[in-house]
């Protein structure tokens, strides 16, 4: 049975909750830098041990959120100009290349399901043989025109 924390967090999943609590105060400007984070208050605040706290301040230190020392706690960090200029252009890097790879991946799956209907064509409709045998090469050719190879191309162009 799940028990119910305040705060509507559920025990199934602490830490990542209390991660994720904390990173919004921190977005959200309730945690300022140079803000201690201490332990027993927030173990308190959402009623629960203090080991989900002490693992999502792990993981904070570890995403360079918050820094630790020992016999000190942690704290929100300072982040500097450049490292959050840094990270928004990796962020416009990220949504630059899974745009690429969206528009690859929709051009490659045109290329396949146009083979494949070739050779289910060829095969008067019905499945291609060379997809039905285990030991055909022709899917394996297919999967490599979803890599955009040129020698596979005309490897494949050769087989129809």
């Amino acid at each position: 049975m799940i028990h119910q924390a305040p705060y509507g967090l559920s025990r199934h999943s602490l830490r990542d909750q209390i991660r994720e609590t904390l990173l919004k105060r921190i977005g959200a400007g309730e945690l300022q830098p140079g803000d201690r984070i201490v332990e027993a208050r927030l173990a308190e605040e959402f009623g629960v041990s203090s080991i989900p706290i002490r693992e999502a301040i792990r993981e904070l230190v570890a995403m360079r959120v918050l820094e630790f020392a020992n016999h000190k706690g942690a704290w929100v960090r300072q982040i500097s100009l450049a490292e959050t200029v840094e990270g928004l252009e990796i962020k416009a890097l990220e949504a630059g290349h899974a745009r690429k790879a969206a528009e690859l991946l929709v051009s490659h799956a045109k290329h396949l399901v146009t083979y494949l209907r070739d050779q289910m064509a060829a095969n008067d409709g019905g499945a291609p043989p060379a997809i039905v045998s285990k030991r055909s090469k022709p899917p394996h050719r297919a999967v490599a025109l979803a890599k955009n190879s040129d020698p596979t191309r005309k490897t494949i162009t050769k087989s129809k």
